[in-house]
């Protein structure tokens, strides 16, 4: 009997520990291998507010849609491909909620497909070689004085090319204003407050772009669809793709 209590108590002690030394995103693999899926969800939230990668977003996106929280599942795919750009699987992945929830995703236009290929930080360390690369040639056509045409093409690609990843940039930044419904049958209404009436209601998985970025008004953000619709929608059906 008194065995059994110390272990009893052993085991109230240590089990914190060991949970503790356990990374929450393994315990959150277990629990979707078992088939938890809201138990799976709940730690990988809890392991992404220390850490964020590309395989959390992803394995977050793949919980919530075999929970049929297909809304929550996009914005998770998009995050992970924020991360991550053009990875086969989570596009994979993507395109198979949509056609769940039977929405066609946006045309990705030429600039948008190019700057998909590498995340953010990539093209940051492309775009400061191709500067450096066009200032050496630069400055040595300046001061060595010689009309060498290998230089001169050299240079002037580098200015071309600086054109292309300040509209990368641009594209970038535009995308931090894009956001997910992530809640079926949002009201997106005329003005931003409870008792105003919606105007139309939007199905969970909507691409919407924040008009005002920093301003809300008691928890409502200003959001345009890719239909051109515009009204106020409440932040606790609507979350920046990058939050």
């Amino acid at each position: 009997m008194l065995i059994n209590r110390i272990l009893l108590i052993l085991s109230l002690v240590l089990l914190p520990v060991v949970l503790k030394a356990t990374p929450v995103f393994t315990l959150g693999n277990e629990a979707y291998q078992n088939r938890d899926f809201q138990q799976a969800i709940n730690l990988y939230k809890e392991s992404l507010k220390t850490t964020q990668s590309f395989s959390q977003y992803f394995n977050l996106g793949n919980a919530y849609y075999e929970n049929k929280e297909y809304g929550q599942a996009i914005l998770a795919y998009e995050r992970a491909l924020t991360i991550k750009p053009g990875d086969a699987e989570a596009l994979g992945n993507l395109k198979k909620t949509y056609e769940v929830l039977q929405i066609s995703p946006e045309r990705v236009g030429s600039i948008e497909f190019l700057a998909r290929m590498f995340s953010a930080n990539t093209w940051t360390c492309i775009a400061i070689i191709v500067i450096l690369i066009g200032l050496i040639a630069f400055c040595f056509q300046l001061y060595t004085s010689v009309g060498n045409g290998v230089v001169k093409t050299i240079m002037w690609s580098c200015m071309v090319l600086s054109v292309l990843l300040i509209g990368i940039n641009v594209f970038y930044v535009s995308q931090a204003r894009w956001g997910i419904v992530f809640k079926n049958e949002a009201k997106l209404r005329i003005s931003p407050t409870n008792a105003s009436p919606a105007m139309t209601l939007l199905p969970e998985g909507t691409r919407a772009k924040v008009i005002k970025t920093k301003e809300t008004v008691e928890g409502f953000v200003l959001i345009k669809t890719l239909d051109n619709k515009e009204g106020w929608m409440s932040m606790e059906d609507f979350e920046l793709i990058r939050s």
